[in-house]
């Protein structure tokens, strides 16, 4: 079991993972799940969900083809092909089973794009994406939570703080997932930072203390036998609740972050 997350914020995509990992051939270890590697002006990073090793190749093979001579910036589409065609030689090589998901941080001069990679098709992830045991509606329960109606994308500190808790949360509860969160923050330009250290505990309490007053909010608004009157009433106080608990996230003091 794996756990790998991304989320495009307003001026960053954030990638996160935790280091459990298992090879083709059964061997269970942890390393790294989150990689980065770079141009002038351009970086690609990637996480993944499946079989260590097949991924590695195909991490290898990306590398070497974006930077093989003539070096030059790549293009959003010249990428995602890449991607699919090395993709289509492992599932042809290895079968469609082996074949990891992957999500893909590309940045490119000012611009900056998530995407799935899901059985060789590369794809637009939208505003977030989950591999592994992260799909989940807890997840999508808070992703909602912290995305207001009023814009569509997360600010930097909320993507960060849901990777966070997201991976903290499997490597407690799944049997399989374990160490990190490993995290990147993606900028436009090829900037590419790295939280280098686990995230405070005092954060992930907070964290998982947020989230437990959540699902009693949402337990009490889902009994039965209420009138429309009092359901109206305790989606209107579970609505200001919400608004406080996203105070709260923003007020946590900011995770010093390092360049790659």
């Amino acid at each position: 079991m794996t756990i790998a997350i991304g989320f495009r914020a307003e001026e960053a995509i954030v990638l996160a993972a935790d280091r459990q990992v298992a090879s083709s051939a059964g061997l269970k270890y942890q390393e790294k799940k989150v990689f980065s590697f770079f141009g002038h002006g351009w970086s690609v990073s990637l996480t993944y969900a499946g079989y260590c090793d097949i991924f590695r190749s195909i991490h290898d093979k990306l590398r070497a083809e974006l930077h093989s001579p003539p070096i030059v910036v790549p293009s959003f589409p010249s990428v995602c092909q890449l991607t699919e065609r090395i993709l289509l030689r492992m599932r042809k090589d290895h079968g469609v089973k082996m074949l990891p998901s992957l999500l893909l941080a590309i940045s490119i001069g000012p611009e900056i794009r998530l995407y799935k990679a899901e059985l060789a098709v590369v794809s637009p992830a939208g505003s977030w994406k989950c591999l592994g045991y992260g799909e989940s509606p807890l997840t999508h329960y808070l992703v909602d939570l912290l995305m207001s109606s009023s814009r569509e994308r997360f600010d930097q500190f909320e993507a960060m703080l849901l990777a966070i808790y997201v991976v903290s949360q499997a490597n407690q509860y799944i049997e399989g997932c374990d160490g990190g969160p490993d995290l990147l923050v993606v900028r436009s330009q090829g900037v590419v930072e790295l939280l280098r250290k686990s995230p405070p505990l005092s954060l992930q309490r907070l964290l998982a203390s947020l989230s437990h007053e959540v699902a009693e909010m949402w337990g009490g608004i889902c009994e039965l036998a209420k009138s429309d009157q009092e359901f109206m009433a305790d989606v209107e106080r579970l609505a200001k609740n919400l608004a406080k608990i996203r105070r709260q996230l923003r007020s946590i003091p900011r995770i010093p972050m390092s360049g790659a």
